[in-house]
């Protein structure tokens, strides 16, 4: 059995620390979301759309919790990444500012019109992009802000040295 190293401990904690991270900044961009929706400046939801597009035919009642569900994975994996390429906690509102700049951009100009979900950002109504733009930068900050206390928090978690019970 391979011993587990510190670097794949370390790993393993910006991982789940940015995970939880990503999953709280998420459900903090719904709401940005859903205020813009109220407010007249957002239509549907990117989320709904996206799986409007993707799955086709999808009844009403099936369509929006599959859209949260979706929005979530993604607001998670995409705090995982940032976890894993954030080796250090300092700077994290920063950082995930930039993060939320870059998630916004390669969506909003590059996947999302690529695949006709969306016109590109520049291309868009302004209000609506503004508060797309608006929601990935909380989306950020809050990710950034948050990661640093997960991580704290993970830290505390004791990881065996001796292994990982099937890894060879």
């Amino acid at each position: 059995m391979t011993p587990f190293r510190a670097t794949e401990a370390g790993a393993m904690r910006r991982l789940v620390a940015g995970t939880a991270a990503g999953l709280l900044a998420t459900g903090i961009m719904s709401g940005v979301f859903l205020a813009a929706q109220r407010l007249s400046l957002l239509g549907r939801l990117p989320p709904r759309m996206i799986v409007e597009r993707l799955a086709p035919g999808v009844d009403e009642a099936t369509a929006k919790p599959l859209a949260t569900i979706a929005h979530f994975a993604y607001g998670a994996s995409a705090g995982a990444v940032f976890g894993l390429l954030a080796r250090r906690a300092k700077g994290g509102g920063v950082r995930g500012v930039a993060w939320g700049c870059a998630l916004w951009a390669a969506g909003y100009e590059g996947w999302l019109p690529a695949m006709r979900i969306l016109p590109m950002a520049h291309d868009d109504d302004r209000r609506r992009a503004g508060s797309i733009l608006t929601a990935h930068l909380v989306y950020g900050l809050v990710l950034g802000s948050s990661y640093r206390r997960a991580l704290v928090r993970v830290q505390r978690v004791r990881i065996p040295r001796r292994g990982i019970p099937g890894r060879s």
